[in-house]
């Protein structure tokens, strides 16, 4: 009269142990398919939503609470040279680093960009010294 051997995993006992389900003592089949939805497909499904709301909120924790770091005051540094700071990623940690009090080499390709970017961080911050550098580094 067996209908189905498990290893299932039970909320009131050890997940080794081997449950032998027959239509008298358990019930049908459904009962099988509910204890295996209790106890295997919803705490890993569970486990999958804790995980992607770890990745996405995560890093936004991270990057808000932590402050940002002074390298002039850090490393006492007095030049910082960024690449790419025509426009983009490099034009903002260009802008931070004049923000900070350092001067700033700023390489790029010999493009208008390269001297928008001059202009805008030379006029945007008058005490800092900038230089122009035109290189093609691809």
């Amino acid at each position: 009269n067996l209908c189905h051997l498990c290893w299932f995993p039970q909320y009131y006992s050890s997940p080794t142990n081997l449950w032998v389900y027959s239509q008298r003592e358990k019930g049908t089949m459904s009962a099988v398919l509910t204890s295996i939805l209790y106890s295997w497909i919803l705490p890993i499904l569970g486990i999958l939503g804790l995980v992607a709301a770890l990745t996405y909120f995560g890093p936004i924790l991270v990057v808000n609470l932590l402050s940002i770091q002074n390298l002039k005051s850090k490393y006492g540094a007095k030049w910082g040279l960024v690449t790419g700071s025509s426009s983009g990623i490099g034009l903002s940690i260009a802008t931070k680093l004049a923000q900070q009090g350092l001067n700033v080499v700023l390489v790029a390709r010999d493009d208008q960009f390269l001297k928008d970017a001059y202009a805008q961080l030379s006029k945007q911050y008058p005490k800092q010294e900038f230089r122009a550098v035109p290189v093609d580094l691809g």
